[in-house]
């Protein structure tokens, strides 16, 4: 599917479903590198749209790399706050992010 994809999006530059489809083939292939890269494409060509970010930030939170994913999921926010999923991700990465600074889970700390 990759090779599919990436000529398809080599043909139609701007189609950015096309690119998100491209980023999915990535990530089911193990190149989470490459999705992400795939899905930032995605949001340059369409900033209205939030699943990229989204997307990136499950992607860094497989990797657990909580700061970004964090950061990844705002921006979802800033341009989407109506989906459930972000609220619900931007909440689960800033707590694993206050476990991991504590070393334990403190409901007051957080």
């Amino acid at each position: 599917m990759i090779e599919k994809y990436y000529g398809l999006v080599n043909e139609n530059p701007s189609d950015w479903k096309l690119r998100f489809r491209l980023a999915f083939a990535y990530y089911f292939g193990g190149y989470k590198k490459y999705a992400k890269l795939a899905l930032q494409n995605v949001a340059n060509i369409a900033p209205g749209n939030a699943w990229p970010y989204g997307y990136m930030a499950i992607i860094s939170a497989e990797d657990n790399k909580w700061d970004e994913a964090v950061s990844e999921m705002k921006k979802a926010i800033a341009i989407d706050s109506n989906v459930a999923a972000f609220h619900l991700g931007l909440g689960q990465g800033t707590t694993k992010k206050a476990i991991l600074s504590e070393g334990s889970w403190r409901p007051e700390k957080l």
